[in-house]
C-alpha cells in the first residue's frame, strides 16, 4: 500500500496549482499568433481567420457582418 496524505490540500492550493497550467497556456496561444495573409488581423496558426473567414487565400466561412440597430425615433 502506497503513502496516503494525512490532510486534505485546500482549495487555495488547488487552485494554484491549476492555474499555473492555465497561464502556460494562455501564454503560449498569445505568442504563436501569426498575421492574417488577407486582412491583417491575428490569428492562431492553422485556423480559419475569424475575421475575413479566410484559410490559405481560400473563402472558408462567409465572414460575421455586424447588424446595425435602427432606432424608432
Amino acid at each position: 500500500m502506497g503513502a496516503v496524505p494525512k490532510k486534505q490540500p485546500s482549495d487555495a492550493r488547488k487552485n494554484r496549482r491549476y492555474s499555473s497550467h492555465v497561464r502556460k497556456q494562455i501564454k503560449a496561444q498569445l505568442t504563436n499568433l501569426v498575421v492574417c495573409s488577407n486582412c491583417g488581423s491575428r490569428t492562431l496558426p492553422h485556423r480559419v481567420c475569424t475575421v475575413c473567414g479566410q484559410y490559405k487565400g481560400a473563402t472558408i466561412v462567409a465572414p460575421k457582418t455586424r447588424v446595425k440597430r435602427v432606432s424608432s425615433n
